[in-house]
């Protein structure tokens, strides 16, 4: 008798095998098909051993999943749960190590196959986990499986440490570069060297990624984006330039090991991988001037200088359409953070203090104006002394973009004409005779034609929208510009974004340090260079220099009684009142009028005891689970009494009596039926119908939600009629009563 014949008793061959199969990547299951046709043959094995073939089941969902753990494999927990069941008779697989690489699973597994006498089998012995020699001798085979597992892993990550030292290793190649015999190269194809250079060309003059990739759009730019060794083009999307500027391989540097696999537990106790990002100073390989770049290594420190600038974590922000002017250059002069720009009636900075503590008040806050404007000046004075120099380097900048511009549609029009060239010599090139292909190949030849034209027509629009330059004219005309700086920047029509970036060329940073006591506010402007200018600016006097006109205070101390802040400000606006500064009202405003004048602000609560609540419309609504628009609807019509306002402008407001209360429900209460049933049953009219809910002859009930939602009525014979539905749109719209 054979070892497995003295194993397996009738009770084993009662329950199922499991034939487990697994490999551990994409790349086994595709290329060691050997390996997976042996353990597919594990279920002819158990039928020798006398499984029938119905009670034979394979699993290989695992294919293509690790067994180290780090993945969730349903598999493998679908077939632990059937041995813990007591479902298998015995478990077939190549090796332990096709099992599991993870000594926890494992061991688990082991465990539910001696507590439910289930066997074990792998290269064709069985092993019963009763006997102790097999726990030891199957303990000890996973615990090498997991070992062996980290002796690969380890002789693995040598070899790529080997291999990158050298910088010869590659996951994948950026756009822009090609593989040629383990050489790092510049994409052969001018239009894909273009687009990268244009990438940078352009951030110099944005100074943002996002502002590039709007720039890059609006000029029609695509990207070249690598995928498997061919080129896609694609659109300039933030990512894709950020990608872009962010890659050192695009200064000719190669670098290895920029960010580590880290593994934790979440919140369901799953083992998850997460990628963190390491800091420049700890990439374990770094080789400049590795192969030839787009730009130089210290034009890309500089790009991620000021990519690090714009980040809102840490930096000072890119400039954005604000009026804040000292947008990420105001720093708060007491702990030294950044100050936040506060947009009201005026701008204000303001300290929010620590990030981790959001109850904790800032240190300071302070008005704008003052400030913005004597930052203003200072720069105009600076500015003025190299206005000239800077506008004819801008007007040389403007004339090379037009000229990149014009490369670009040159570029195309010349890859158009290669593709137009190449069909037609496949075109020629096959047999007349073959009219399918002949026919296919003449498309494709006629849709280059097409291509060319309009690539052509494309370079003559920008031929004619690029004036020619004159360096004398130029600099004549920038050389009477430059008495007008001034002017420039307080034109209506310069951008916020463009004067907040002018002004960061000049100025590091903008210090301010406010003194309640004392009434002043201490600047200190940081030039770019080291040099600083100081001064102190009174603050702005606070509170009622200017006072609100004795009937608008007066008219809020009575709405303040009856309705909220907001619909105050509606009111006072609906009445063409304005503040002191000529602003319209708003909630905030409101309150901040009370707050002055001691007036008390609205409390629902203090109403007089025995009273049903008196809210706004809106307010009736939201209690009542319907819309304001059909409690107007059931006002106009007479279902339902509202007070007038007390004011010209206020809103009306309901009193919600239990009377009221009960004619909105959130079902069809017995013995009623749609509005438009009872219509038709009864032959009256919409509006014979409303002048009978109004004067009480028939009662009434609003469905507020579901698929019964609409108007009901009480019917004396609905016990009779079978129900059609809610009632149809015609009784929801303001013209139905």
């Amino acid at each position: 008798m054979s070892q497995a014949g003295q194993v397996i008793r009738a009770r084993h061959l009662d329950r199922r095998a499991v034939v487990y199969v697994r490999q551990s990547t994409a790349t086994q299951v595709r290329e060691n098909t050997e390996s997976t046709r042996l353990q597919y043959a594990l279920g002819d094995l158990a039928q020798q051993w006398g499984w029938a073939p119905e009670r034979i089941e394979i699993i290989d969902e695992d294919l293509g999943v690790s067994g180290s753990g780090d993945q969730h494999r349903s598999g493998f927990a679908r077939l632990t749960l059937m041995v813990a069941r007591g479902e298998v008779g015995v478990v077939l697989g190549l090796d332990s190590s096709r099992l599991s690489r993870n000594t926890a699973e494992w061991f688990e597994l082991l465990r539910w196959l001696r507590l439910t006498d289930t066997l074990f089998a792998k290269e064709g012995r069985v092993y019963d986990l009763q006997q102790s020699d097999s726990r030891i001798v199957l303990g000890i085979e996973g615990t090498l499986s997991e070992e062996d597992r980290f002796r690969i892993r380890g002789r693995l990550d040598a070899g790529i440490e080997s291999k990158a030292a050298r910088g010869e290793f590659y996951r994948n190649v950026a756009a822009g570069y090609q593989l040629e015999a383990g050489q790092l190269r510049k994409d052969p194809d001018e239009r894909v060297q273009h687009a990268i250079a244009e990438v940078f060309a352009r951030f110099r003059e944005t100074g943002s990624a996002r502002q590039t990739a709007i720039r890059l759009r609006g000029l029609g730019q695509h990207l070249p984006v690598g995928r498997a060794g061919e080129v896609v083009w694609a659109e300039a999307t933030y990512s894709r330039v950020y990608q872009v500027l962010k890659n050192p391989v695009m200064a000719g540097a190669y670098v290895f090991g920029r960010q580590r696999t880290e593994l934790a537990v979440d919140g369901s106790g799953k083992v998850r991988k997460k990628v963190v990002r390491l800091p420049r100073k700890d990439w374990r390989v770094v080789i400049r001037d590795h192969h030839e770049g787009y730009v130089g290594w210290q034009e890309l420190e500089a790009v991620q200088r000021r990519l690090a600038g714009n980040s809102l974590h840490g930096g000072k922000g890119a400039p954005r359409e604000g009026r804040a002017l000292l947008q990420g250059l105001a720093v708060c002069g007491l702990c030294g953070r950044r100050l936040q720009a506060q947009y009201g009636s005026g701008v204000r900075y303001g300290c929010r203090g620590e990030p981790n503590a959001p109850r904790q008040r800032g240190c300071q806050s302070v008005g704008a104006a003052r400030i913005e404007r004597w930052v203003a000046e200072r720069f105009l004075e600076a500015a003025g002394m190299g206005g000239v120099e800077a506008a004819l380097r801008a007007e040389r900048c403007a004339h090379e973009r037009q000229a990149r511009r014009l490369q670009n549609h040159s570029l195309e029009l010349e890859r158009c004409r290669y593709e137009a060239g190449l069909a037609a010599r496949r075109y020629r090139a096959e047999d007349p005779d073959n009219r399918l292909v002949m026919r296919s190949l003449a498309r494709d030849w006629q849709a280059s034609l097409e291509a060319v034209e309009r690539a052509q027509e494309a370079l003559r629009q920008a031929e004619r929208a690029t004036p020619a330059l004159d360096p004398p004219v130029c600099s004549r005309r920038f050389a009477e510009l430059g008495a007008q700086v001034r002017q420039l920047w307080e034109s209506p029509h310069l951008p916020s974004r463009d004067r907040k970036r002018l002004l960061a060329t000049l100025v590091e940073e903008v210090v301010l340090a406010v003194d309640r006591s004392a009434g002043r506010v201490g600047v200190v402007l940081r030039w770019r260079g080291g040099r600083t200018d100081e001064c102190e600016l009174p603050l702005p006097k606070r509170g009622g220099q200017q006072k609100e006109s004795a009937s608008t205070v007066e008219l809020v101390r009575r709405l303040a009684a009856l309705y909220r802040d907001r619909q105050i400000a509606d009111t006072l606006n609906a009445q063409e009142r304005r503040t002191v500064s000529g602003k319209r009202f708003t909630a905030k405003l409101v309150a901040s009028l009370r707050q002055r004048y001691g007036i008390e602000g609205y409390r629902r609560d203090a109403r007089e005891q025995g009273q049903a609540p008196l809210v706004s419309v809106r307010e009736a609504a939201q209690e009542l689970g319907t819309t304001a628009g059909t409690l107007y609807r059931w006002i106009r019509q007479g279902f339902l009494t509202a007070e007038p306002p007390v004011v010209q402008g206020a809103p009306m407001r309901v009193r919600l009596t239990a009377k009221v209360r009960e004619r909105f429900c959130e079902s069809c209460p017995e013995g009623f039926v749609p509005a438009a049933e009872a219509r038709r049953n009864m032959g009256l009219s919409r509006q014979s119908l409303w002048q009978r809910i109004r004067e009480g002859t028939l009662v009434a009930r609003r469905i507020v939600r579901g698929p019964e939602k609409g108007l009901y009525v009480q019917w004396e014979e609905s016990r009779q009629l079978p129900l059609l539905g809610p009632a149809d749109e015609d009784e929801g719209t303001e013209g139905s009563a």
